[in-house]
C-alpha cells in the first residue's frame, strides 16, 4: 500500500460567526490580524480584533483578561504589540480560545495540495484543491473551488 501525504493550508485568517449588536443578529466577523493590549493597573488585556463583514463593527476577542504582565513571556508579550502575524494565526485558529469566547468558526477559504493515485498502474499526479470548509466544493479544470 502506497503512502501519500496531503498538506490543507488556510488561504486567509479564519473568520468567525457571533451576534453582531448594530446588524441585530447572527454575523459573520472576519479577523483584522491585529490585537489591543490595554493596561490597567498591575493587569493586562489582550484581545485579537475581529470586524463585522456587514457593518465594520469591532469585536474584540479575549485572547488574555486580567493577568498580571509576569504571567505572560516577555518575547509573547512583544509580539502581541508588534501584531504578530503568525501569533494572530495561533489564536485565530485555537479551539480552546474560541470557546472561551463562544465564537465559532465561520467557513474557512482553505487548499490542499499533494499527489493524488491515478488508476493507470499506480501512477501519482499532483492535486491542488481549493475551497471552502462547510461549503460543497466544484472541480474546474481540475482544481475544487467555491
Amino acid at each position: 500500500m502506497e503512502h501519500i501525504d496531503w498538506e490543507v493550508q488556510y488561504l486567509s485568517l479564519p473568520a468567525i460567526r457571533r451576534h453582531c449588536q448594530k446588524c441585530g443578529g447572527p454575523s459573520r466577523f472576519v479577523c483584522s490580524g491585529n490585537f489591543r493590549v490595554n493596561a490597567q493597573r498591575k493587569s493586562l488585556d489582550i484581545w485579537l480584533i475581529y470586524r463585522c463583514a456587514c457593518c465594520h463593527t469591532t469585536y474584540n476577542m479575549d485572547v488574555y483578561s486580567r493577568v498580571g504582565p509576569d504571567s505572560i513571556p516577555p518575547s509573547e508579550l512583544a509580539r502581541f504589540l508588534q501584531n504578530d502575524e503568525q501569533l494572530a494565526w495561533q489564536y485565530a485558529t485555537d479551539n480552546s480560545v474560541l470557546q472561551k469566547n463562544g465564537v465559532v468558526l465561520d467557513t474557512v477559504d482553505y487548499q490542499i495540495q499533494g499527489l493524488l493515485p491515478t488508476p493507470q498502474m499506480g501512477k501519482i499526479q499532483p492535486l491542488c484543491v481549493a475551497g471552502a470548509s462547510g461549503n460543497s466544493a466544484e472541480k474546474k479544470d481540475g482544481v475544487f473551488g467555491r
